[in-house]
């Protein structure tokens, strides 16, 4: 009886656990927008529509699960480098990053913010005063286990800064 007890209460949780978890095979599909943004995106993945990007133009979706999200939007850039974007930005936060690249073309940064990922990429595009930017949240606890996703969306983001 205990076993039998043991599975049913296994069977309920496993799933719900498991809802987020990142499959072995990915549909990838490419995301585009009025404003020239494209990005490979795990469609399976990321298969709710969550509204509106927070900032900028864009959207925001969601696993099934809503634990783990992701925004592409459009901002503009004033005129700024990333690296002087950041600065005006971030003036006293850069140093709560755990991860930080800047070139002249774009900046990628990421932190640990209670148990999620926060990860942040935006490609500058100098003749049209805009940034391309995409926004991850995820489990830190699952960061092995997204490393190839981040990745792929992060280096497919165009348009390639100019």
């Amino acid at each position: 009886m205990i076993k039998n007890v043991i599975f049913v209460a296994f069977a309920l949780t496993g799933p719900v656990a498991a809802v987020d978890a990142v499959p072995v095979r990915l549909d990838w599909q490419v995301y585009a927008d009025q404003a020239g943004t494209r990005v490979d995106i795990p469609a399976d993945l990321f298969s709710l529509q969550a509204g509106p990007a927070a900032q900028g133009k864009g959207n925001q979706y969601s696993t099934s699960g809503r634990r783990s999200h992701l925004s592409i939007y459009v901002l503009p850039t004033g005129g700024l480098s990333p690296d002087a974007y950041l600065r005006q930005h971030m003036p006293d936060r850069r140093a709560e990053l755990d991860y930080s690249r800047v070139t002249p073309t774009f900046f990628a940064v990421s932190k640990y913010s209670g148990e999620n990922v926060l990860y942040r990429r935006c490609n500058f595009d100098r003749a049209a005063w805009l940034m391309h930017c995409i926004d991850m949240s995820y489990p830190a606890a699952e960061e092995r286990d997204w490393d190839g996703v981040v990745t792929r969306i992060s280096r497919s983001l165009r348009p390639l800064a100019g």
